[in-house]
């Protein structure tokens, strides 16, 4: 709700960004599944095992291609600076993907019985660092979200310290084999609190500064919070059941990591930046849901605005439907207005602003 009491229903979804909701709801099913499966509770092949993990790669390969297509049937786009940054940032995060794809078979390889040393297994993870550091580079400038990549690229030295503990190359525990994840860690819980301590200074100069800065400042600290806690104590305990100082079941022991995936997909839920041209959309998945779909329009393309006290004296609430009359006293001020919305492909929906009195 902002300043003027308006709470925008529409807002709430297109603050969506659907492909990382879909990272993020495919690792924490398949971190379900694998502790379940590392506890020998099923059996089943780790190529049914990985079952999320192909699902989340066949939906990012099927948009590209998709996207690439509708791009290719729409020639005046390739005019359009944004449209040419937005198919580049694609082509890049479809190759990154390659390589996680590469990795996740050549891991099922390892794991199924092929003699392979893990070096070899981690060698598209080492290429996906350093294309990392390219694609970083490139989202910097064209002012885009990449912390996907900026992960990858912090984690590189403990990705190489894992491959040589793996193969016995280096015989270090556990607990400093994981040591530049806990710089990483620690770099991650002071990014936490820098946004926690922003948040309580724009709400001591609310009257300048606009309410929304301070949600999501406030709300992306608290949610960084709820990743860094679960996902600090998954370490420990993992590092301490490879040392073999505990033994926990796999399934007690992922929980707090299940926590941790489950706040990212919750923050997925108001982060923007997606890109337009996935399964060639060329808009955000909430407008385009919306274009298509009556219900929606109906329920979810209503901005709610709180009245004064006196400005509905003895009236009930009164919404109108779009498309609908209601018949008011002629003294009695207008209980809901509609305005265009103003978002692109979808010029014939109308958004209606309810008032509601206290």
């Amino acid at each position: 709700m902002d300043s003027q009491g308006r709470f925008d229903v529409r807002q709430v979804f297109q603050d969506c960004n659907p492909s990382k909701f879909v990272i993020y709801a495919c690792l924490l099913l398949q971190s379900i599944v694998l502790s379940i499966r590392l506890d020998n509770t099923i059996t089943a092949s780790y190529w049914l095992v990985l079952i999320p993990l192909w699902v989340w790669k066949a939906i990012a390969f099927t948009g590209a291609a998709v996207g690439y297509a509708v791009f290719r049937r729409h020639p005046e786009s390739r005019y359009d600076e944004d449209a040419r940054k937005d198919i580049l940032a694609m082509f890049i995060s479809t190759g990154l993907h390659v390589l996680i794809l590469l990795f996740e078979i050549m891991m099922c390889l390892r794991l199924e019985g092929l003699d392979i040393a893990w070096r070899l297994v981690f060698i598209p993870l080492f290429l996906l660092c350093v294309s990392s550091l390219l694609s970083c580079i490139f989202s910097f400038r064209a002012k885009r979200n990449f912390e996907v990549e900026i992960l990858f690229l912090v984690n590189t030295l403990l990705l190489i310290f894992i491959a040589l503990r793996l193969d016995n190359v280096i015989v270090w525990q556990w607990n400093t084999v994981f040591i530049p994840f806990w710089l990483f860690l620690v770099v991650y819980f002071l990014i936490a609190i820098y946004h926690l301590v922003c948040s309580v200074s724009v709400l001591k100069r609310v009257t300048v500064v606009e309410p929304d800065a301070y949600c999501s400042t406030s709300v992306h600290g608290f949610v960084s919070m709820l990743v860094f806690i679960p996902l600090l104590t998954f370490s420990v305990l993992l590092v301490r059941k490879l040392d073999g100082e505990i033994g926990p079941s796999f399934a007690a022991l992922f929980v707090p990591l299940h926590i941790a995936l489950l706040a990212l997909c919750i923050s997925a839920l108001y982060k923007r930046g997606s890109n337009q041209w996935w399964f060639g959309l060329r808009m955000d998945c909430y407008s385009f849901v919306l274009a298509h779909s009556s219900a929606l329009q109906e329920y979810g393309n209503i901005t709610y605005r709180k009245s004064a006290p006196n400005e509905f004296p003895d009236r009930e609430v009164v919404v109108l439907a779009s498309g609908s009359h209601a018949a008011l006293p002629s003294d009695a001020p207008a209980a809901a207005t509609t305005k265009k919305d103003p978002c692109r492909q979808t010029s014939d929906i109308e958004m209606l602003d309810i008032r509601l009195p206290d």
